[in-house]
């Protein structure tokens, strides 16, 4: 627990950016799609054919999205941070749409705070760290070529970046069976 501390702690800057692009996103997605009428049918689909999606292994549909969504915003390490910045502003926009959509279209808070809550107290924070893990180098580019680091990259960053990226695994795992065994078929139910 004190190591996930320290590498948190030391990961403040990429930690904020990612964080900031996410919230500003699903601000966006909420106010904007709130104000339109892009997506009014989204949230009245029938149970039934959801049904036909949770027939089938649906934790492994989940965590395969969840891994793909987490590789996009690792990767940024390697693009110097562009499919960390579109993968976050994709998500939090999405996120957002959804749950203005879903207000549109009559859910109670108490109805929408238990088909997400429980899975997205997980779900977002490995986003918003696996998003840190993907602006690591160009924050250290950026600290390099502005003089404050000596050399580009450690091979402490590196273990920082492997230490992001697990953090971010192990929480998107527990999201993904928490969304298939609680949160989904609490969904149903409603």
């Amino acid at each position: 627990m004190k190591r996930i501390k320290s590498v948190l702690h030391d990961n403040l800057c990429p930690l904020g950016i990612s964080f900031g692009i996410f919230v500003s996103s699903f601000l966006l997605g909420f106010f904007i799609i709130q104000n339109t009428s892009v997506m009014p049918n989204l949230m009245r689909g029938s149970k039934e054919s959801f049904l036909v999606v949770t027939n089938q292994n649906v934790f492994l549909m989940i965590i395969g999205n969840n891994l793909y969504a987490i590789f996009l915003l690792i990767s940024g390490v390697f693009l110097l941070g562009f499919t960390t910045f579109t993968n976050l502003l994709f998500n939090g926009y999405t996120f957002g749409a959804v749950i203005s959509t879903a207000l549109q279209n009559g859910a109670s808070i108490t109805n929408l705070l238990g088909s997400t809550l429980p899975h997205c107290v997980f779900e977002i924070p490995a986003i918003i760290i696996a998003g840190a893990a993907g602006f690591k180098v160009p924050v250290l580019l950026a600290n390099f070529i502005r003089g404050k680091n000596k050399s580009f990259i450690g091979l402490d960053d590196i273990k920082q970046i492997g230490s992001l990226t697990i953090i971010a695994l192990v929480l998107v795992i527990i999201a993904a069976i928490i969304e298939s065994t609680i949160t989904i078929p609490y969904a149903l139910t409603l």
